[in-house]
């Protein structure tokens, strides 16, 4: 079990990095309207907040006080 779900995610991050790196930099640049979010920092913002979710459950095993 824990091998096919790496399989799949493996093949999840090699087909979304073959996907990402294809597409025109100028359309991920692109803000739609003035204080809009480009795609480019919508995809940072997810990654950051992934990022920082992961840590405060890595960090909630260990500390009792979270």
């Amino acid at each position: 079990m824990m091998m096919e779900i790496s399989s799949d995610l493996e093949k999840i991050i090699e087909e979304t990095s073959a996907r990402l790196s294809s597409m025109d930099k100028t359309s991920l640049d692109h803000k739609p309207t003035p204080g809009k979010w480009s795609k480019k920092e919508i995809l940072g913002h997810l990654v950051d907040s992934a990022g920082n979710t992961l840590h405060r459950f890595v960090r909630g095993q260990y500390d009792a006080n979270i």
